[in-house]
């Protein structure tokens, strides 16, 4: 039995149980032999099939490719890469993973995965990240995924990005028969003093004590894996480990650029603040979705005539921060304020317009800001800047910008342009120039009513959160209520509200009722009333656009009983027989 306590990306914390077997992932499987002790702490050993063990967490390996009827000369070291052959494991109460080669999935059998030839996927990123990143999905998420030697202090986070449970301590033992000393992500030549004084590795240390410390690196770095899991940061401290060595960076980038799909199914749409630090930050599935969805989804205001572009902030969302209150305040001097349609330019996103502020991640990311643009990051900005500019026709562009309107300049051309930015936007004389340049405007464009503006920027959010299902919602409605404090209204009945903290729309249970029509975002259950939260254990069909985090509907034979939020993608909803699937919010 497998619950899961905790999410990010493809990796997850979760409690296995299975007939005395208790196991929490992710976790380290200590190698133990005659000449390989496994450290006092470990919690899960894997031992020769000739060792007597009653640990209910130790995996005995009964036969290997050298010895496929399990009679192995005493005192040979357990075979741990397991390449070729059918390397069977059982636990103290029997068979729980057979070994198999990734080019062949038919062999799946019991709870534990375990992939033969992983050692060999590391040599060619490529396929080790298209392999890996479908995994999950090709062997349900009911099953944990071993990969045996090829875990190490440096490369753990990757592993668990990937969505790998279980690891063995081959790798490090490999390193320090070489006599390597790992410490805080560096390898150290074994005969240095300073490391004697630090660490208590004397200048002749022997291979056992080598091991002994490389293994309470390891531990550490589990630790913060599972810590970075918890806080939903497990992709910051990947792109910082990745700079250990090319195959973890190309791995890494080989996922983002061609299995973005496979990820982004385990990509929630709600999460916490985040860095985008690195290069390699431009391509999250999280940051890439949102783009798709601006493209792909986004309905474009389509009161407003002119469009204001403005430079991004620190402080987000960034109507909060000093800068863009003051933008603000020109607009709303001017007079225009309903006719302008706010579009931030900033990287790694690309744009946000400002109905949009809110959303998961653009009121979360935050990014090292130096005023220099490289060529991907233009590019970015460029292509999204273009697509809105032709599904929708502006009659003025302003461009309250600085360094960004070099690199945009030129696609702006055709539109009549005015640019009231320079070297600070911020100063007195920007933001006069930004206020009287609208104010020129009054006579000769036209300004929608409030109530359309506002019914406007939320059928844009709407669009953005459901996707073609927004006409269920938005169709003769009307927004009642100020910002922050805005339902969607048809006649009396409220079909959903605004929420900031959540950047986006909360539904009502007749929001859930109008939602149905669409067959989008829905959980089918079986058949009893919910007073409480759905768990998978109840849920027999979804919807497969369901990401953690989104609002949904719970119905049973076309009556819909519940609304709530997401606690699992679809595939776990309908796979798992354990866990949180929704947390509901209204019922019947």
């Amino acid at each position: 039995m497998l619950e899961i306590l905790a999410e990010n990306w493809l990796a997850r914390i979760a409690e296995y149980h299975s007939e005395g077997m208790n196991l929490s992932t992710p976790e380290v499987l200590y190698i133990s032999t005659r000449s390989i002790r496994p450290p006092p702490y470990a919690r899960a050993t894997i031992v020769d099939f000739d060792n007597s063990t009653d640990s209910p967490n130790a995996l005995k390996m009964l036969r290997s490719r050298f010895f496929p009827d399990g009679k192995e000369p005493p005192g040979l070291a357990v075979d741990p890469l397991f390449r070729g052959g059918d390397s069977l494991f059982e636990s103290a109460f029997g068979p729980v993973s057979v070994c198999y080669s990734s080019g062949d999935l038919t062999k799946c059998t019991g709870s534990i995965v375990t992939i033969a030839d992983a050692a060999q996927l590391v040599k060619r990123p490529r396929e080790f990240a298209r392999f890996f990143s479908g995994l999950r999905k090709t062997v349900t998420p009911r099953k944990l995924i071993y990969a045996p030697g090829i875990a190490d202090p440096f490369n753990l986070s990757l592993l668990c990005y990937f969505g790998i449970d279980l690891f063995d301590s081959l790798g490090t033992v490999v390193r320090s028969s070489l006599g390597q000393v790992i410490l805080h992500g560096r390898v150290i030549p074994s005969g240095s003093k300073d490391l004697e004084r630090i660490s208590g590795i004397g200048a002749n240390p022997s291979f056992e004590d080598i091991l002994q410390h490389n293994y309470r690196q390891l531990e550490h770095e589990l630790v913060v894996v599972r810590e970075a899991i918890r806080a939903g940061t497990l992709r910051q401290l990947v792109e910082l480990r990745a700079r250990h060595a090319p195959w973890m960076i190309e791995a890494l980038r080989f996922g983002d650029l061609e299995e973005y799909r496979n990820f982004e199914e385990w990509t929630p749409v709600c999460g916490g603040a985040f860095v985008a630090n690195a290069k390699e930050s431009l391509w999250r599935p999280d940051i890439r979705r949102y783009r798709e969805r601006l493209s792909k989804r986004y309905e474009i205001p389509n009161s407003p005539r002119i469009l204001v572009l403005l430079p991004c902030s620190a402080k987000k969302p960034y109507s909060k921060s000093k800068s863009h209150r003051a933008f603000k305040e020109a607009i709303r001097d001017s007079g225009m304020a309903s006719a302008v349609h706010e579009v931030i330019v900033t990287s790694p996103l690309g744009i946000v317009p400002r109905e949009l502020e809110t959303v998961y991640p653009a009121q979360q990311y935050d990014i090292p800001v130096t005023g220099h643009w490289d060529e991907d990051e233009k590019s970015i900005a460029r292509r999204l800047l273009s697509e809105l500019l032709s599904r929708k026709r502006y009659e003025v562009i302003i461009a309250h910008l600085d360094i960004e309107f070099e690199f945009l300049s030129d696609i702006l051309e055709e539109y009549e342009l005015k640019h009231t930015g320079g070297e600070n936007v911020n100063s007195r004389e920007s933001l006069a120039r930004l206020r009287d340049c609208l104010t020129e405007l009054k006579d000769s464009i036209e300004k929608p009513s409030w109530a359309i503006r506002t019914y406007d920027d939320i059928k844009a959010l709407c669009s953005y959160q459901f996707g073609d299902a927004w006409p269920t919602l938005m169709d003769d409605a009307v927004i009642k209520g100020a910002y922050p404090n805005m339902r969607v209204m048809r006649g009396d009945t409220q079909l959903c509200a605004y929420v900031p903290e959540k950047g986006g729309l909360s539904l009502t249970l007749d929001g859930g009722k109008a939602l149905a029509k669409s067959g989008s975002y829905g959980v089918e259950i079986e058949d009893f009333i919910p007073k409480g939260n759905i768990f998978a254990i109840g849920v027999t069909d979804a919807s497969p656009e369901i990401r953690i985090g989104d609002e949904v509907y719970v119905h049973h034979a076309g009556e819909v009983r519940a609304v709530g939020t997401a606690r699992m993608n679809s595939l776990e909803m309908i796979s798992m027989d354990r866990g949180e699937a929704v947390h509901i919010r209204h019922h019947i």
